[in-house]
This record gives structure tokens, C-alpha cells and sequence, in this order.
């Protein structure tokens, strides 16, 4: 019965192009973050749970890569915004190990990117942590490693979708103008890397993070980027990129960067949605 099952589920896959929850599940295993996940952390199961755009091809590739599913929602059961401040309420501050989930939030407390940018919706892929060789490269560099481990580790020996291969050319096209200016003109390089089709497909927002470590650590006991920041597409209202990191028994510290910083314990972890 069982056999029959995943034989019917699989031509159903085979049909509509998309793949089942229990067979993501069934590959992911323990990185498979759905809707129980969602439950098990802030308390409620979504009501409307999106179709999983990635082929069972795809997860097998991700899963080899040790990169996590997780289902991203928006909106809350009263259908307000989740937010990096909404979700630190619902978890009353505290990570999953009891100690605070996120460090001293005064210099942010009322940044927009705290209190009204939601999470994305939609199934995404992403590392667990920051990308090998991430680390000591500013922004633009860091782009590089991303748009190279897409290329030939996520796709590797494949054709790359494209949209990614359109993001990529637009990429190559501002790259030098971007260099140019990222040390000296850094608000104007953040203006133009924040607008780059690549920034918005391949890196995580604040809240994205934020979400991810919570909903990580509540079924998986894990904690991530315990020594180590991640560069989020998220900016502060002084134009500097974000960053989130250094969770340790203190909570999750969050920062804020421009363009040209390379410090040795900030890279990025990459994420697409589908």
C-alpha cells in the first residue's frame, strides 16, 4: 500500500511538476522545516501552505549540500506581519534553549527593517551556515562566491534557470562601476548592489534569518552562526546592509555594515526562494 502510494504521489509529481510535502520530507528528513515546524516554534500551522516548487532532483542536490527546506510565511494566525519584532514576542525573547534569542535590540528597536519588513512567503533552500571562502570579502566579493557556488555546486553540470543567468549578466555588467565606488561612495554602491536582481535571489532578509533560527533551533536544537554574521539584502535606515550572527547564550547579535567592510567573521549564507 505504502509503494503504491509513493508510485501514485510520484506520477502525480511527474504531472504537475511539483513535488508532494511527504516526499520533500521523506528527502529532506531532518531539514525538512514545514508546516509542523512552523507549529512546534511560534504556536499556530499556517492555513494556506504554498506548493513546493522544487523538483525532488533539486532536494536531492540540496540535501547532499546539507542546505535546509523551510516553508516561509508572512503573516501570523491573526494575519498580521511577521516581523523580526512580532516573532521575537511570540517566542517571548527567548531562543530554543531558553537564553535570549536576540542580544541588545536598542540601536534597532525601531528600525524599519525590525519592525515592518516581514518575513518572505514561499519554500526556500538555503545554507546552514555562511558560504565557504565568504568570509573577508565585502559585499560585492561575496556576490562572486555566491553567484560561483549556484554555478557549480547547486547547478553543477547543469544549465542554470534564467533568471539566474539574466541576474548573473546584469551583475557583470555594474560590477566594475560597483568597485569602483564601494569604498569610497559606499551609500551609492549599497543603492546599486541593494537594486541587483542577483542580491534579491540569492541572499536572505533579516527577518528571513531570523526566522530560520528560530524555527532551527525549536525542532532541530540547533543553533546557527554561533561564532560567525551573515550579510542579509535587509538595510538600515543609515543605507548599511545588515547583519545577524553571533548567537551564542547572549541572543542573536545583530548589526549593520556598509558595502566595503571585510571582517573575518562576516560572510553569507545563501538562500533561493521558489
Amino acid at each position: 500500500e505504502a509503494e503504491r502510494k509513493r508510485r501514485a504521489e510520484g506520477g502525480k509529481e511527474k504531472e504537475t511538476g511539483l513535488t508532494t510535502i511527504e516526499r520533500a520530507a521523506e528527502i529532506m528528513q531532518e531539514n525538512f522545516l514545514g508546516p509542523e515546524a512552523i507549529e512546534k516554534a511560534f504556536g499556530f500551522t499556517p492555513e494556506t501552505i504554498p506548493p513546493i516548487s522544487f523538483s525532488s532532483e533539486e532536494l536531492e542536490r540540496a540535501k547532499e549540500l546539507n542546505q535546509i527546506l523551510i516553508l516561509q510565511i508572512e503573516h501570523d494566525e491573526s494575519n498580521q506581519p511577521l516581523t523580526m519584532q512580532s516573532m521575537n514576542q511570540k517566542v517571548g525573547g527567548k531562543a530554543a534553549d531558553g537564553n535570549k534569542l536576540l542580544y541588545n535590540i536598542d540601536w534597532y528597536k525601531n528600525e524599519p527593517f525590525f519592525t515592518t519588513e516581514a518575513v518572505s512567503s514561499g519554500w526556500k533552500l538555503a545554507s546552514k551556515e555562511i558560504i565557504a571562502g565568504a568570509t573577508s570579502k565585502n559585499y560585492l566579493e561575496q556576490t562572486e562566491i555566491l553567484i560561483d557556488y549556484l554555478r557549480n555546486m547547486v547547478f553543477k553540470n547543469q544549465p542554470l534557470p534564467q533568471e539566474y543567468e539574466d541576474a548573473i549578466q546584469e551583475f557583470e555588467t555594474e560590477k566594475t562601476g560597483i568597485l569602483g565606488i564601494v569604498d569610497s561612495d559606499w551609500k551609492k554602491a549599497a543603492d546599486m548592489l541593494a537594486n541587483l536582481r542577483i542580491t534579491g535571489l540569492l541572499r536572505e532578509s533579516a527577518p528571513d534569518l531570523l526566522y530560520r533560527l528560530i524555527i532551527q533551533g525549536k525542532q532541530n536544537n540547533q543553533k546557527l552562526l554561533q561564532g560567525v554574521y551573515s550579510w542579509t539584502k535587509s538595510r538600515s535606515s543609515n543605507g548599511r546592509f545588515v547583519v545577524v550572527g553571533g548567537f551564542d547564550a547572549k541572543g542573536a547579535d545583530v548589526g549593520r555594515d556598509g558595502p566595503g567592510d571585510r571582517s573575518a567573521d562576516l560572510g553569507s549564507v545563501f538562500s533561493r526562494v521558489k
